[in-house]
């Protein structure tokens, strides 16, 4: 192993210095952060407990043939940089977005030579010493006890997951468990963390089944604007969070063609760290929610999501108006009543049902349009207004011919993307 070891280094030499520099400056920054509550579990670990994680040591941490460990290592200090910080945030000159970038391009071209260390510690597993021999079987894809936050019946799940983990014959069943375990989470902390009046958010009561991972996604997002939840979640849910979730809900329904290209022995590495993450991030929050059932979230909150998921009764009742074969004057302040219900949306949801009810009919009529426009002047307004500096009659939108045009353009393409003639 000794003429493979020089043979490694020689041709990681740069950039594996460059990313044991990266690990002492993570390490220095590490020790001048206050943590809150929310970072204390992840970043406060001491440095002997990080390397340990990683079956690593001061003295492995140097040796080029523990460099599958050291990337897992490098991996996991990438996350924390992109997770726990801001894009422009820094600790006395330690640039967290900057360092996870550069951790990043490091991992991807160290990569090619941890593989090459992995297939020669199969090959000679006689002779290397059994201690070397258990470090990749010992890392398991999944770390966390779910028994220890009262979800017991997952533990023989994960051990399926990390069983296929390191078995490259099952290696690709991998995203499609990662998929299972991550939407069954989510349902479990809607559950467990919201009173049955919100039942409907998680679960298709008139279809007898739980929504589906995307909308699961979705409401998790919409819950991060209620300041009940915020105080549960602690501000662990964002954008990068979503963003990963998102990310494994895509890489579960990939197609059998883009199962077979892109799961291979690098897939459990590059997903390792993220997944680990984000399950501890979900488990933090079903233990901060578990028997509490949240009974009271924001209107406005409540309003988006149940607009969203069309289970609104001013939403139906709306979608009725909508779905009437003439859209006349007579209804406007029936409307207008109904849209401050509903609260505030985006003009494209608006249309979007619209659309959708006028397809009853089989035609859209531009004077019925331009109705409508009267109605959501105020949305049209202000997205025509986000590309032109003019000022506008608010009061009398008649009298703003642009944005009348603007407006019934971009509603003829809408009814065009769905399929709906427009006449007038």
């Amino acid at each position: 192993m000794e003429e493979f070891r020089k043979d490694v280094l020689k041709n990681v030499s740069i950039p594996l210095n460059q990313i044991f520099q990266e690990f002492d400056e993570y390490f220095k920054m590490k020790n001048r952060i206050i943590y809150d509550e929310v970072s204390k579990n992840v970043l406060g670990i001491a440095k002997d407990e990080i390397l340990s994680r990683f079956f690593l040591d001061d003295t492995k941490l140097k040796d080029v043939l523990y460099l599958p460990e050291i990337l897992s290592l490098a991996e996991y200090m990438k996350e924390n940089n992109f997770e726990y910080f801001t894009r422009n945030w820094n600790t006395y000159g330690y640039y967290h977005y900057e360092h996870g970038y550069k951790l990043k391009e490091l991992i991807e071209e160290l990569r090619p030579y941890a593989n090459r260390i992995k297939e020669e510690r199969f090959k000679k597993r006689k002779s290397i010493k059994e201690s070397d021999l258990l470090i990749v079987e010992k890392i398991n894809f999944i770390e966390t006890d779910f028994g220890k936050y009262g979800l017991p019946e997952y533990d023989e799940f994960v051990k399926i997951i990390n069983e296929v983990a390191i078995k490259s014959d099952f290696l690709r069943l991998l995203p499609i468990l990662m998929r299972t375990l991550f939407e069954n989470l989510l349902y479990y902390i809607f559950r467990d963390g919201l009173n049955a009046e919100y039942t409907d958010f998680y679960y298709r009561s008139s279809q007898y089944r739980p929504r589906n991972f995307s909308q699961l996604i979705s409401l998790l997002k919409y819950l991060t604007r209620d300041k009940v939840f915020r105080k549960y979640s602690r501000e662990t849910i964002n954008e990068y969070t979503l963003n990963n979730l998102v990310e494994i809900k895509k890489i579960g329904n990939w197609t059998v063609h883009e199962i077979l290209n892109q799961v291979d022995s690098d897939f459990p590495d590059k997903w390792r760290e993220k997944t680990n993450r984000l399950v501890t991030i979900l488990l933090a929050l079903y233990k901060n929610v578990n028997g509490h059932k949240i009974d009271k979230l924001d209107d406005d909150v409540v309003n988006k999501i149940e607009f969203k998921f069309g289970i609104s009764k001013n939403f139906n009742k709306l979608y009725k108006i909508f779905a009437r074969k003439e859209i006349g004057i007579n209804m406007s302040k029936e409307l207008i009543i109904l849209y401050e219900k509903i609260g505030e949306s985006k003009l494209l949801d608006i249309l979007k049902l619209t659309v959708r009810a006028l397809d009853n009919v089989g035609y859209a009529f531009e004077g019925d349009l331009f109705r409508i426009y009267v109605i959501y002047k105020g949305s049209a307004n202000k997205i025509y207004m986000e590309n032109n500096s003019k000022k506008f009659d608010y009061e009398h939108p008649e009298n703003n011919p642009d944005v009348k045009t603007e407006f019934l353009r971009y509603f003829r393409e809408e009814c065009q993307k769905n399929g709906i003639k427009v006449k007038g």
